[in-house]
């Protein structure tokens, strides 16, 4: 029986950025295996409308599937039945390059970080049809589950999302509240609504798209992207933020839910179950359901900012377990026991 002796990780994200990079940085202080990272280099999230349409025709044409695949294969070596390959998304990866690493004996697993309902239709179908490849899935929706199972998953395991350690974690808030309500994310027409409310309330927004909207304030709230992690991690520290789970990607939790909280930021975000499973009532997270409530909470911190003071204070306790280093750990055994199986 084959003995796991090497990770290889497989992101379409930028270098130095993104879940996979974080599982990186976790599975390197936890594990005394060696860990390869594939990632898309120096691309940016940034780019212009011409770069962004040459990458499009690129992922057409099939180069960077190509050219992730000669990058694992060479990764692999000469060992690939004690080789686990984690792929998150599909890394720009089509079925014939997933067929083509699975013939290889390597042992390949998938972390889906976004809902296949969240996605346009191609990319969901995309995602089922290979799903028999991969040893295992590892989703961070609980609901998921029974779904991957009937699209032909062999074995499903929840991982949630987490905070990092070096990126996310502030020790103290180094900021006082500074009156503004933050928000960071990409536009989307159903956040705009949500936002509109709260474009009187010294309004900041850091994203994508946000030029798009049809608001006049919401989009001299838009300040710019965050290309870097650690640059909102920055911005958010001590602030009150504003957070939601998106309807489209499953309304269970998201990457925000903990790296939020960890950069020292207050939040106030859409009840979810998921989200409450991590941060109770009354916990470092204040909920609402409406709009209405959602006014009222950002009122009620914007006219006593002791009080954004306070909810970060209570944030230590709950975020004990929580970082990408436990979940590194986690994924570790299942992998592990993937090779005894």
């Amino acid at each position: 029986m084959a003995q796991l002796r090497k990770i290889i990780l497989v992101t379409g994200a930028p270098a130095n950025s993104g879940l996979a990079y974080f599982y990186y940085q976790g599975l390197r202080d936890v594990s005394n295996l060696p860990i390869d990272l594939i990632d898309n280099g120096q691309i940016s999230y940034n780019r212009t409308f011409v770069k962004r349409l040459v990458g499009k025709f690129q992922r057409y044409l099939a180069f960077r599937a190509k050219n992730q695949l000669q990058r694992i294969l060479m990764s692999i070596g000469g060992d690939p039945d004690s080789t686990a390959i984690l792929i998150f998304g599909l890394a720009d990866l089509r079925h014939q390059e997933l067929l083509s690493l699975w013939q290889t004996g390597a042992s390949l697993y998938v972390y889906i970080s976004d809902s296949p309902f969240g996605m346009q239709p191609k990319a969901r179908q995309a995602i089922f049809q290979v799903l028999p490849f991969f040893k295992s899935v590892f989703t961070f929706l609980q609901d998921m589950l029974p779904v991957y199972y009937q699209y032909g998953a062999r074995n499903v395991q929840r991982i949630p999302f987490a905070y990092c350690r070096y990126t996310h974690l502030l020790d103290k808030p180094m900021r006082a509240p500074d009156g503004h309500v933050y928000y960071f994310g990409t536009y989307g027409p159903l956040i705009e609504k949500w936002l509109i409310p709260l474009s009187d309330f010294n309004l900041v927004i850091h994203g994508h798209d946000w030029e798009r909207s049809r608001h006049p304030k919401l989009r001299a709230a838009y300040k710019h992207p965050i290309a870097l992690d650690h640059e909102m991690a920055k911005i958010a520290n001590g602030q009150l933020v504003i957070n939601f789970v998106r309807a489209e990607h499953g309304a269970g939790h998201s990457m925000k839910t903990f790296e939020l909280p960890a950069a020292g930021a207050c939040v106030i975000t859409n009840r979810t179950d998921e989200q409450l499973g991590f941060f109770p009532e009354a916990s470092c997270v204040t909920y609402f359901n409406t709009v209405p409530e959602m006014e009222n909470l950002v009122l009620e911190f914007v006219r006593n900012p002791q009080k954004i003071t306070e909810k970060i204070e209570a944030r230590e306790l709950y975020l004990k377990g929580q970082s990408y280093h436990e979940r590194a750990g986690v994924l570790l055994k299942e992998l592990e026991v993937g090779f005894c199986a």
